[in-house]
């Protein structure tokens, strides 16, 4: 249960920051808020990962739905080793698909708003708790394999 919190607070704190990038900027407008480093910039994606798939982006919701329903039943497999880093690589994972799928839901577009500059593509929240649940979910795997046994 204690899980589940988790993921219904960062799911919030991601959909709060959202809106609120939203109605404090226009559309594109950029704020630089580390010169030469990181700005504001807001857009509206209705695609996936900088835009990819806006054409045809009423095949997302399902496949997101399907994605994040796949996700949730791996996640509740009970596992026994490294159980702390694979629980924190689902909640990140569960609440950055949710903050997203939230948005394309009731929006029809995602809000981004982060950018990095020298690097393509604008993100936001939910796309960073995605990139880090991956990370953790990749050494969490790492970690959790046995070393053969030999006889």
């Amino acid at each position: 249960m204690k899980r589940l919190f988790v993921v219904v607070i960062l799911v919030l704190f991601d959909l709060v920051i959202k809106r609120w990038m939203d109605a404090q900027m226009d559309l594109d407008e950029v704020i630089q808020v580390i010169p030469g480093w990181l700005e504001w910039n807001l857009l509206y994606n209705e695609g996936i990962t900088g835009g990819r798939l806006s054409s045809v982006s009423w095949v997302i919701i399902p496949l997101q739905t399907i994605i994040l329903s796949w996700i949730f039943l791996w996640w509740s497999i009970p596992h026994d080793s490294k159980k702390k880093l694979r629980n924190l690589a689902f909640i990140l994972v569960i609440s950055g698909g949710l903050g997203n799928f939230i948005d394309r839901l009731f929006l029809g577009h995602v809000i981004d708003f982060i950018h990095i500059e020298g690097r393509s593509g604008i993100f936001n929240i939910a796309d960073l708790y995605i990139l880090l649940g991956f990370i953790a979910l990749a050494i969490w795997t790492f970690a959790a394999r046995e070393e053969p046994h030999y006889s």
